[in-house]
């Protein structure tokens, strides 16, 4: 029927897998494998669409409307994950670029599908943060949280509805972990979306140490926030000091900072880190290629060169080089991505952290952005 479910209760995988297939199109451009699988993608978008509609009820308007509810990890809440309906909707996106050149119809009923899954979405986060408490920040202002899922009154930790928040040695482990900011990732949100920007700052102080999350911190996805939003040093905090909790002598990651059966060796936290480390240096977000996004002021010192060579991206091998001539009051910079124009690319934002934070006098091949 399109259901994959792999570990245990999750209801999760068969959003996760086929955002997963469309991250490997988006990669390979082979519309061969594309037409090899198509029955069986088509089934699986079709059992999400299935999903979706049985949750379309008016009486469901603000507790999850037109959303996935399940289970998504070891809890075995019933609920309307945002983590779930986000995958959902990107996997449902995606498919619909993959069918675009092999099945065009069907590619353009499924885009249409997944903007409407979009809408309701965050209607449904907007309302969910209307009617949750807000929280004192550090500057003495208040803002609004979120739950994990539509309809609950806030996040777990503030206990708006009696149940059990503490899980995996931690209380905010579901907030953090598995709730609404992953929809900026997913694409369902906008970094400029005012709605991200409420939820950054208040999980930044509310659910972070030295903005590391209490739990398993390779879940929170609040470090591609901070990338995507030009906040290198808040990323750079997470990044540096989530590294400092692997084992010393085998960089190997545990699944909790508290020691645990799982043991030392957990291939999703040792991948997440990986793609951490490729962020910093390049990600995709729609048209835009953004270089060196997250790398250290000290990485550009003097005599210092960053470079990689043919990395894979959304819009072809990508390969950079910058050589920093700082005595020579320069930093030289080479970009190339020549498979770029035909994939989509509009733009490249490249960012050169000066050690010094001084500006540049002039800039040669590009538009300078203070």
């Amino acid at each position: 029927d399109g259901f994959i479910q792999v570990y245990a209760h999750y209801l999760i995988e068969t959003s996760a897998v086929v955002f997963g297939f469309a991250e490997h199109y988006r990669y390979t451009r082979d519309d061969d494998w594309v037409r090899q699988i198509l029955p069986r993608l088509k089934k699986a978008c079709d059992y999400l669409l299935q999903w979706r509609r049985r949750n379309q009820r008016p009486e469901l308007r603000g507790r999850g409307y037109g959303m996935l509810d399940g289970a998504v990890a070891d809890e075995k809440d019933p609920a309307p994950y945002f983590f779930n309906s986000g995958y959902a909707c990107a996997g449902l996106r995606g498919a619909a670029e993959m069918l675009a050149r092999v099945e065009p119809e069907t590619a353009r009923a499924l885009a249409a599908e997944a903007a409407a899954f979009q809408r309701d979405i965050r209607a449904e986060l907007a309302e969910a943060m209307a009617g949750s408490p807000v929280v004192p920040l550090q500057d003495g202002t208040w803002r609004p949280s979120a739950p994990p899922w539509a309809g609950h009154p806030g996040p777990l930790i503030l206990f708006g509805a009696p149940r059990t928040a503490y899980s995996h040695c931690a209380f905010p482990t579901q907030d953090s972990l598995v709730g609404p900011l992953w929809l900026l990732y997913q694409g369902v949100l906008a970094a400029e979306d005012p709605l991200i920007d409420i939820l950054v700052h208040t999980h930044h102080e509310v659910m972070t140490a030295r903005n590391v999350a209490f739990c398993q911190q390779y879940y929170s996805r609040h470090d591609y926030a901070h990338l995507v939003r030009g906040e290198a040093n808040a990323f750079l905090a997470d990044y540096y000091h989530s590294l400092s909790s692997t084992d010393p002598e085998l960089y190997s990651f545990w699944e909790h900072f508290c020691q645990n059966e799982q043991g030392p060796y957990k291939t999703h936290e040792q991948a997440w880190f990986l793609m951490q480390s490729r962020w910093m240096l390049y990600l995709e977000r729609g048209e835009t290629l953004h270089l060196l996004a997250g790398v250290p002021r000290a990485w550009l010192e003097d005599g210092k060169t960053i470079a990689f060579s043919g990395m894979k991206s959304h819009f072809g091998p990508v390969t950079l080089r910058v050589q920093s001539r700082l005595s020579q009051n320069r930093i030289e910079v080479d970009v190339a991505c020549p498979q770029g124009a035909n994939r989509g690319l509009k733009d490249i934002r490249l960012r050169i952290p000066h050690p010094q934070r001084r500006r540049p006098v002039e800039v040669i091949g590009g538009v300078y952005d203070a």
